[in-house]
């Protein structure tokens, strides 16, 4: 059963890396990234993207 459970844990880790690094969302994070000088900024941007999208924001 733990060898279920880990296979299942690699591929979504894979896929999740994968989907991570196409070329959308590499251009949102570094849209996110250049909004601010702030590097403190820039994350807190970030994690609130990811439970509060603003359509306003473009992304």
């Amino acid at each position: 059963m733990e060898l279920g459970v880990f296979s299942t844990l690699m591929v979504g880790l894979f896929l999740g890396i994968k989907h991570s690094l196409e070329p959308d969302h590499v251009i949102a994070v570094s849209t996110i990234a250049n909004k601010s000088k702030s590097l403190f900024r820039s994350l807190l941007d970030g994690i609130l993207n990811l439970f509060w999208k603003d359509e306003s924001n473009g992304l």
